[in-house]
């Protein structure tokens, strides 16, 4: 429930200022480093799974791409 956040949901136009005061907000509500290990987790989870899936005798190639979208979408920097 935090005004900064609020302010600049939803709003294509919100000013740069804005946007840095709402990024900030985020940070510093914790809110970030915990979705951040929230994916993480998640996304071990499908690397997990796509190893499992290697037993069903599957492409490769579909097996590694989960795997690496798994990866790619925790570490990207946004």
């Amino acid at each position: 429930d935090r005004p900064e956040v609020q302010k600049v949901w939803g709003e294509v136009e919100a000013s740069e200022a804005d946007l840095a005061a709402a990024k900030q907000a985020i940070i510093d509500s914790g809110a970030l480093d915990y979705n951040r290990k929230l994916a993480r987790e998640l996304a071990q989870k499908a690397v997990i799974t796509a190893d499992r899936l290697k037993t069903f005798d599957l492409d490769p190639e579909a097996t590694d791409f989960i795997r690496g979208v798994a990866s790619y979408m925790v570490e990207r920097e946004v």
